[in-house]
Order: structure tokens, then C-alpha cells, then sequence
């Protein structure tokens, strides 16, 4: 899943909310194809060409959007940003397997987890903030 901010991104807020937008691409894409991820690959792109990448895997399986975000949140913590001008972000999952292989998960019970209430602060929208 890839992101591009139409100006260079230095708002925390702006990145987090696009950074979501990805990982609930990414999830509805697993369940979708049957698959959960075992890691997960983030990927900046910043102004003047420079980037960084970092993988990390989840704790099981998953295509579940709770468990995708917040490894996806670590791995922006560990970038540990002060001032980068963000061009745009990619997220990927990694090491895909069928989704009735992962341990208490199958394809028909994948979508009902229940989503959780913390998913954004009340006051950050992904569609004001974040542009495609």
C-alpha cells in the first residue's frame, strides 16, 4: 500500500492519519484474499530523495487492523522523527500466509473482530487531514 502527501509532510498528525489509511487498506486487502501477515514493512520516502525502511514481525499472524496498526505505529516510533520532510509512505505486509493458518483466526471469523474504540483521537479525521 503506498501514500504520497502532496506537500512535503512534517505533522505528526498528518502522518498518522495516512499511516492508518494504509493499514486499513492493507487489512481489508489480506481479508480479502484469505491472508494474514507474520511482519510488516514500512517504508519513507523523504524530500530529496532519501528513505528508510524497517521490517518487524508481528506476535501471530494477522490481517486483523488492531494488530496491524499498532506494529505500525512501533515502526514510526523507531523512526523517532524530529523534523523529516515526508514525501510519502509505504506499508506492506510480509511473509503472507492463508489466513485459516493462523492460530485462532479463519477466513469467516477474520472480519468480525470487533474494532477498537481508540482507533483515532477524536479530534484527528483521516479524510481532512490526509490527502491522496
Amino acid at each position: 500500500m503506498r501514500y504520497r502527501f502532496d506537500e512535503h509532510a512534517l505533522d505528526g498528525a498528518v502522518v498518522r492519519a495516512a499511516l492508518l489509511e494504509l493499514v486499513v487498506r492493507l487489512g481489508t486487502r489480506l481479508r480479502g484474499r484469505g491472508q494474514a501477515a507474520r511482519a510488516l514493512t514500512l517504508s519513507l520516502k523523504f524530500a530529496g530523495g532519501g528513505s528508510w525502511d524497517k521490517t518487524r514481525w508481528l506476535t501471530a499472524p494477522s490481517a486483523h487492523e488492531d494488530d496491524l496498526r499498532q506494529l505500525a505505529y512501533q515502526l514510526m516510533d523507531a523512526v523517532g522523527l524530529q523534523r523529516g520532510r515526508l514525501t510519502g509512505l509505504v506499508l506492506k505486509g510480509k511473509d503472507l500466509i492463508n489466513a485459516d493458518q493462523a492460530p485462532g483466526s479463519s477466513p469467516s471469523t477474520m472480519p468480525a473482530r470487533p474494532a477498537s474504540p481508540r482507533r483515532l483521537p477524536s479530534t484527528v479525521s483521516v479524510t481532512s487531514l490526509a490527502r491522496k
